[in-house]
């Protein structure tokens, strides 16, 4: 009660204050109700108009995309989507889509099947009442567009004349296929042709089909509605051919009926060539080769024939191509070379239509020809020789003095041939010498050689040295009392002081050779009382040799071989020399580097068994350089106990060996006996002693001695050298504690 009076006191009793609450409330509800009532009219307006504004949108965009269509294209029973189609000049083809997927009306658009653009058209679309139909038959397009947003329901219907061209349901009148040429030969490239009803046709493909096989796909654009395509791989027989057209936005797709394409066997073009690096024309005796070819596609085999018959067995074909036996055995004249192809599944069998006509020439020669003493004296035998090229050559050879014949044709002997006279009078010679032609080989003629013939005479002693060497001069015939105005060696003048020619027209003088190459030097003496200079010789300058260590060995053990390692390296032109001491064994012993070949010098044998000392020296011209990885063996065709090998190389010498000489016996003074006499002033004496001890060795007068080298105390090889100036006999000596020995001696040519 309290509260109450309280209440009323502060003015409101309680029954008023809950009654002015409730009029409160009741005026606030109608204030809201007024204000949602009035937003939801708000937003109804607003749906509606947007609804309507996108059906509009869709109309514009579907109104304008069918004004420009050449085609129309929905979906029975006509709902979305909707296709149009247009080509743009020339062959441009523009592909709209309208599309509905999830109340979205989509606008695609495409440019020969390229994407171009997507955009959405309208939202809210109401599938249920959305659709579009096409009447072909009044050329009508009805579509109808309900947009949904809210309560709002915008339904519009428009009707479209499309500038339709042909519709979807459309086709080509025909295709037709055809090919050319027809029939065809295997390989050969055959044209495809399609043509496709209207002519009008540009897009789509085109494919060729051999059966149920694709051979070929013509891509568009189509050109006035034909497609063509190139094949060459078709194979032989009868081929069922079709062409089918793709269809396009515009055109469905269709199918050719059959045409056959037949494809015959080839006779191919068989050629012959002559086969790299031999020649047409060729000449005797050269080795030649030949080629065919057929088509890179041919197999079998191919026979050649040569005038007629049939050349080697039939050659297999590869790459379009084989090759022939080689053959040497062509005469000279013409042949005619052939080849006859056996043919395959897809090739005939065919023969060369043009002879390949193979000549074959003689070979050329060249001939040389010089004189054994082109200075010489009347009444001095001279010799003159003729070398043809090539050595192979048969037949004849005929000297000429001045064009005149001066012997009988003289056979060839190893393309050489001589002929020797002291028949010719004191003058100039023009020597020649001419080849007589043969069946194989042309006749050749020499350019001259002059042959000088003085009543006077000269010697020179000696006839070749190196550098240095004095030349003791002595002749007869000359002019009483002449005085030697002028002396010459090869071009080179040389000091006449000390030339006299006495009363009685006796020469005498000496020559100091000077520095000149190695080789024939002319030598010329002038008198003043004859006025001119009268060549009387030649001089031959010889080198220096000088020998040089390359290795030694020996051994006690039993073996068929003993290798010496190469210490220096040995150039072009050297020559290599190997001394070798062994038992007296009767193996066969040679000497190899892998590059030069040595020839058997001296062989020399004292005792037999493993009682006494066999001595052997071996020699090779150095054609391939040695050098110190390189190693030289010498190599025997039984086992032998104790042998030693020393070897060395010499600079300027010739070979082979002039003279060799040997000798055996049991003493302290091993002699090899004397040599022939040596056929150069200038020569190099080479000693090889093998002896059955290994005591100290002295060399013999003149002699140096080599690097010897011993088997332990069982045999013992040493080689010495000297140089001599003298045409004589020489032999190879030296001093050791008596025992068994075999001694050698060889003299070489200095260059």
């Amino acid at each position: 009660m309290k509260m109450i009076t309280s209440l009323k006191q502060n003015g409101f009793t309680l029954i008023e204050f809950v009654v002015a609450f409730a009029i409160a409330a009741i005026l606030l509800t109608a204030v809201v109700t007024f204000t949602n009532s009035s937003t939801s009219m708000n937003r109804s307006i607003v749906n509606q108009a947007n609804a309507v504004n996108q059906a509009k949108n869709a109309y514009n965009y579907i109104s304008r995309d069918s004004q420009m269509a050449g085609m129309v294209k929905t979906t029975t029973p006509g709902v979305f989507p909707l296709s149009l189609s247009w080509v743009n000049y020339p062959t441009n083809l523009t592909s709209v889509v309208y599309t509905v997927s999830n109340g979205t009306l989509t606008r695609t658009e495409s440019l020969n099947g390229t994407l171009v653009s997507t955009m959405t058209i309208a939202n809210n679309v109401n599938l249920n009442q959305t659709n579009c139909v096409w009447d072909n038959t009044n050329n009508k397009l009805t579509v109808n567009m309900s947009i949904v947003i809210g309560k709002a329901n915008v339904v519009r219907q428009f009707t479209l004349t499309p500038r339709v061209i042909q519709s979807s349901s459309q086709t080509p009148n025909t295709i037709v296929g055809s090919s050319s040429p027809n029939p065809s030969a295997y390989g050969t490239s055959v044209t495809l042709t399609a043509q496709v009803t209207p002519s009008s046709v540009t897009s789509g493909t085109v494919t060729f089909l051999d059966g149920g096989n694709v051979i070929g796909v013509v891509p568009a654009p189509l050109i006035n509605g034909t497609a063509t395509y190139t094949v060459s791989n078709l194979t032989i027989g009868s081929h069922s051919l079709t062409a089918v057209f793709s269809g396009d936005a515009l055109y469905a797709s269709s199918t050719s009926l059959p045409f056959t394409q037949v494809v015959n066997k080839v006779t191919p073009t068989v050629s012959v060539a002559v086969l790299a690096p031999a020649t047409n024309p060729s000449v005797f005796n050269a080795s030649v080769s030949f080629t065919a070819s057929v088509p890179n596609a041919a197999t079998g085999t191919i026979q050649f024939l040569i005038d007629g018959s049939n050349f080697g067995t039939a050659e297999t074909i590869v790459s379009g191509s084989a090759n022939s036996d080689a053959i040497t055995t062509l005469s000279v004249g013409t042949h005619f070379v052939t080849a006859a192809y056996s043919g395959d599944g897809n090739f005939n069998a065919a023969n060369t239509l043009t002879a390949l006509t193979q000549t074959v020439n003689k070979i050329k020669t060249t001939i040389t020809v010089s004189s054994s003493a082109p200075y010489s004296f009347n009444g001095q035998s001279v010799t003159f020789t003729a070398v043809v090229s090539p050595t192979s050559a048969p037949g004849t050879v005929t000297f000429y003095d001045n064009g005149s014949q001066i012997g009988p044709g003289t056979l060839l002997a190893s393309g050489q041939a001589t002929y020797t006279t002291a028949a010719l009078s004191v003058g100039a010679h023009p020597i020649t010498a001419g080849y007589a032609a043969t069946t194989n080989y042309f006749g050749s003629t020499s350019t001259s050689v002059t042959q000088t013939v003085t009543a006077t005479t000269a010697t020179f002693t000696p006839a070749s040295g190196p550098v240095g060497t004095v030349i003791t001069v002595s002749g007869v015939g000359w002019a009483m009392s002449d005085t030697i105005s002028g002396v010459s060696i090869g071009g080179t003048a040389v000091s006449s002081v000390g030339f006299t020619v006495d009363s009685t027209g006796n020469l005498s003088g000496t020559i100091t050779v000077p520095s000149l190459t190695p080789g024939l030097q002319d030598i010329s003496i002038t008198g003043m009382a004859t006025g001119n200079k009268i060549f009387v010789g030649v001089f031959k300058v010889t080198t220096v040799p000088s020998v040089i260590i390359i290795g030694t060995k020996s051994s006690t053990t039993s073996s068929k071989n003993i290798t010496v390692n190469v210490t220096a390296n040995v150039s072009l032109g050297n020559t290599i020399i190997v001394s070798i001491a062994m038992d007296p064994s009767s193996a066969t012993v040679t000497v190899g580097d892998t590059h030069n070949t040595y020839s058997t010098d001296a062989d020399v044998t004292n005792g037999s068994s493993t009682y006494g000392i066999r001595t052997l020296v071996f020699s090779a011209p150095v054609s391939i350089v040695l050098n110190s990885t390189d190693t030289i063996t010498v190599s025997f065709s039984a086992n032998v106990t104790s042998k030693a090998v020393s070897i060395y190389y010499v600079t300027g010498l010739v070979l082979p060996e002039d003279q060799s000489a040997t000798a055996t016996g049991s003493s302290s003074s091993p002699l090899s006996g004397n040599t022939a006499t040596i056929t150069q002033d200038y020569e190099l004496i080479f000693g090889a002693i093998g002896y059955e001890n290994n005591s100290v060795f002295t060399a013999g007068t003149g002699f140096t001695a080599l690097t010897k080298i011993a088997a332990g105390s069982n045999l013992t090889i040493q080689p010495e050298w000297r140089i001599v100036t003298s045409k004589m006999t020489y032999a190879a000596s030296g001093t050791i504690t008596s025992a068994k020995w075999a001694a050698a001696v060889v003299t070489y040519k200095t260059q």
